[in-house]
């Protein structure tokens, strides 16, 4: 049974970090696509940086160690009320 378990999993795991590795490459290259597409609208440099910062930030939750992140601040978050 336990045997069984194992390569299950890390074939789960193996599939998630893959499937990760995969929406971070589409996400960087949208990133480029959408600050080129503000460049073109003709908007202030001062605004594109601050639109593509936030769209970026959506990338840090494609790695395991966003995830991490993420999920302690929310736990020191519901220990601090």
């Amino acid at each position: 049974m336990i045997i069984s378990v194992i390569p299950a999993g890390l074939r789960t795991v193996v599939r998630s970090w893959l499937a990760m590795r995969w929406g971070q490459r589409h996400a960087k290259s949208g990133i480029k696509i959408f600050q080129e597409t503000l460049q073109e609208f003709g908007l202030p440099e001062v605004a594109i940086h601050e639109l593509v910062t936030q769209y970026k930030s959506t990338v840090n939750l494609l790695s395991i160690r966003g995830l991490s992140q993420l999920a302690f601040r929310s736990i020191r978050w519901r220990g601090s009320q």
